[in-house]
């Protein structure tokens, strides 16, 4: 395990990757319910292609992990990437999710930010109450009002 300091606070990082969840259940209903909702529709329109959630509710010691990756005990990412942002990510509390594309013709994963870029404007998130962290993070989409509902304490009736 690898032991670092962030904050001021101790962390450390598990040796094995930490269970990924893409069970859309486990999302708090605020933000789940206006994400279905997105989903249906831009997978309706934008047809050639499917879109779903590729993580979603994320707990604590998976973020750790994910944010320790290319970073050393000193906190120096190696080549200046890293997987995420944050250790206090709106995962934990789900009101945030990652997304994937898949195109259906060859069952492969798209990225490229032109693609992610067409589909919010065919599909605008923001009329779904939803946002996009983009340009930092194209596939995190979370609720347009985390902030709020976190501070409000809200997320302590996620499921």
């Amino acid at each position: 395990m690898m032991r670092y300091t962030y904050n001021g606070k101790k962390y450390t990082r598990p040796d094995k990757e930490p269970r990924k969840n893409n069970d859309v259940s486990k999302l708090h209903k605020v933000f789940y319910l206006p994400l279905e909702g997105w989903l249906k529709e831009v997978n309706r329109i934008v047809n050639h292609v499917k879109i779903d959630v590729s993580e979603g509710h994320r707990t604590q010691e998976r973020q750790d992990w994910l944010w320790s990756l290319n970073r050393d005990k000193n906190n120096t990412t190696k080549d200046g990437r890293f997987r995420t942002w944050t250790l206090e990510s709106n995962h934990k509390y789900g009101l945030a999710a990652d997304l994937r594309m898949i195109r259906k013709s060859t069952g492969e994963a798209v990225w490229s930010e032109e693609s992610w870029e067409h589909v919010y404007k065919v599909v605008p998130l923001k009329e779904f109450g939803l946002v996009t962290l983009a340009p930092l993070e194209q596939i995190h989409v979370e609720h347009v009002l985390c902030k709020t509902l976190i501070v409000n304490g809200i997320h302590s009736s996620i499921y």
